[in-house]
């Protein structure tokens, strides 16, 4: 946030988005989040970065005792459900103005764009009731194969470079994410656990059907992401002559799965302590 969003805010990318949802739900067996008051029905909730909004309105339709607040850079979410309001608010730069204290904090994809992990998850800390959980669900580009498959190809290059122009811009999506586990606890959330799911980016995972069809899923989304990234690459110090090479390239390698790779995607989720009685 703080205005160093790189990425665009047009269709095409509010469609991946609402994609990228869906992935989670598939990846989570269809749950929203992995915190033990998702389940709970928590009173007031507060999804940072809303994006789309989708996270927010289907937690509020399932929830529908519970008050959710999402916030963002823009305001383009539709309010489905009733008892979700949307705020234009950049989380790290603005002051949090909530009269309420919050049972649960959902924050999603949000390394691409935060300058501090540590400061949103301060102020997170600060907004919650004790007993409350946060919940910070998020991947990196880093990619990932087996048997050496991914090695040499336009897609490893791509994720490369992506991550680069990251970095670049103050983002290294790679170290806050290895580090989220400990960023919660330095800050001071207990009972701290971090979940690691791997997701095929195609579908050559043929004897397992589940990842082979889940993986397909994927690769639609990574060839919607090359062009969303296009500004991020060229902070890695590409031309735009390259960029288009490059894109054109790993359009073409997603679907062959004679290249086996794979990201990851993390769930950090703890508690705010109780203070002695």
């Amino acid at each position: 946030m703080a205005g160093t969003y790189s990425l665009p805010n047009d269709g095409e990318e509010q469609a991946r988005l609402d994609m990228q949802h869906v992935l989670w739900k598939i990846v989570l067996d269809d749950a929203l989040g992995l915190a033990p008051v998702c389940n709970e029905a928590p009173a007031f909730v507060l999804d940072v970065g809303t994006g789309t909004g989708a996270w927010a309105n289907e937690f509020a339709e399932r929830n529908p005792t519970s008050e959710v607040i999402g916030t963002d850079l823009s305001l383009i979410q539709p309010s489905i459900a009733p008892n979700v309001t949307f705020v234009v608010e950049d989380s790290e730069e603005d002051d949090w103005v909530f009269p309420q204290l919050f049972d649960y904090i959902h924050l999603r994809s949000m390394l691409v764009s935060l300058n501090d992990v540590t400061t949103i998850l301060r102020r997170s800390l600060d907004h919650m009731n004790p007993g409350a959980w946060l919940e910070f669900q998020d991947s990196s580009w880093e990619l990932h194969s087996p048997n050496g498959s991914l090695e040499g190809t336009a897609i490893q290059r791509w994720s490369q470079c992506v991550l680069e122009g990251l970095a670049r811009n103050g983002h290294d999506t790679v170290l806050n994410l290895q580090s989220l586990k400990s960023h919660l606890e330095s800050v001071g959330f207990v009972d701290v656990q971090e979940k690691t799911f791997p997701v095929p980016g195609n579908g050559w995972m043929k004897r397992k059907p589940k990842m082979k069809h889940l993986g397909i899923f994927t690769g639609s989304i990574i060839v919607q992401a090359l062009d969303a990234y296009r500004k991020v690459l060229g902070f890695a110090g590409l031309s735009d002559g390259e960029i288009d090479e490059l894109i054109e390239a790993a359009k073409l390698e997603v679907g062959n799965t004679n290249i086996h790779f794979y990201l990851r995607i993390h769930c950090v989720f703890g508690r705010k302590p109780i203070p002695d009685s």
